[in-house]
């Protein structure tokens, strides 16, 4: 019994086609069974990469300590832009908004009422070095950038 390739197991499988027991037994081979087991060096580097960083505290949202209008740089490279959470911190009721240019929404807007919170799935990929500016702000606010 050994692992064989997928082109290899299709061949075997083909309409009319009578696959002997030991081809049978190499297409079970070929596969994970759902209760074995997967050990860190089975899965693709990406993944490893993510699941070490993630480990070790690496993926962390940025936090943001907000006192009035600002801007966040997203780095240089290929980031998505997964989710934006506010805390309000003041007794002001505000609307925020996130954009690409000063005073614009193209990322999002949000309502935070007086000591509220809220957060927005954003799901915005971004390619190159890209300021997202904060307005809207009439007193502190932490703001989560969560970008992977």
């Amino acid at each position: 019994m050994a692992k064989q390739s997928l082109n290899i197991l299709k061949a075997w499988y083909v309409t009319f086609a009578k696959p002997v027991q030991d081809q049978f037994w190499d297409w079970l081979d070929s596969f994970r069974h759902k209760d074995d087991k997967i050990v860190l060096d089975d899965l693709h580097q990406n993944l490893q990469d993510a699941i070490q960083a993630a480990a070790a505290g690496q993926n962390r949202p940025d936090k943001l300590d907000v006192f009035f209008n600002s801007s966040y740089l997203i780095p240089a490279g290929v980031y998505l832009l997964r989710a934006i959470a506010v805390v309000n911190k003041s007794g002001n009721s505000m609307t925020l908004r996130f954009g690409t240019t000063n005073g614009g929404d193209e990322v999002c807007e949000l309502t935070i009422l007086e000591n509220g919170h809220s957060d927005v799935d954003v799901g915005i990929w971004f390619f190159e070095e890209t300021e997202i500016y904060i307005t809207g702000v009439e007193g502190h606010v932490e703001v989560y950038i969560d970008k992977k």
